[in-house]
């Protein structure tokens, strides 16, 4: 690995050193320019440093450290011991955490009778954890990303805490789930 890794660093030096032979290139056609030949030669010179940037990040994001991916949750399937491991797990992040760093939005108590409620927040606490808490690989921990950081608090938390509000319509006198299960008639066998 590390020699590939030693080859690919060197090929991606050679590639910035040769974007910076063509865009020199380029800056002395533009200022030679005395006929229209060159004109059409400096268009083919930006299309090569065009296409040897696009390498070059190519190449960049292969040296880039590698970090390993939060899976998206799912509660398809899953016995009943994954099943309540999932959900302690989706618990203790909403009322450690979400909770209590957010205090001002509001979340039925009955949330986790509610399977939109299951996924919504699943989803968001996969997220939250590929931000806030990343897997430290090789001894490496890799940076916070500003930009979803500021995502997940504009778009996926408030979003989905309003869904859930409308979806849940729970209150005082109980879970509106259990309460219209309760009073379900019963069908006949």
């Amino acid at each position: 690995m590390t020699t590939d890794t030693d080859e690919i660093a060197a090929l991606s030096r050679q590639l910035q050193e040769l974007r910076g032979r063509v865009a020199q290139l380029g800056v002395r056609i533009d200022t030679e320019n005395g006929d229209g030949k060159i004109l059409v030669l400096a268009a083919q010179v930006k299309k090569l440093n065009d296409k040897l940037s696009a390498l070059s990040h190519r190449v960049d994001d292969v040296l880039a450290p590698k970090v390993a991916q939060v899976q998206a949750p799912s509660w398809l399937g899953l016995g009943a011991d994954d099943y309540a491991a999932q959900l302690a797990a989706l618990c203790t992040w909403v009322d450690g955490h979400l909770r209590q760093e957010y205090p001002g939005y509001r979340l039925a108590d009955c949330w986790a009778s509610h399977r939109e409620a299951l996924w919504e927040l699943a989803t968001i606490w996969a997220e939250w954890k590929r931000i806030y808490d990343p897997p430290v690989i090789d001894d490496q921990v890799p940076e916070r990303d500003l930009n979803a950081a500021l995502r997940w608090h504009r778009d996926y938390l408030p979003s989905v805490l309003a869904r859930l509000d409308k979806s849940i319509p729970c209150d005082l006198a109980g879970c509106q789930l259990v309460i219209r299960q309760a009073q379900a008639p019963e069908h006949p066998s």
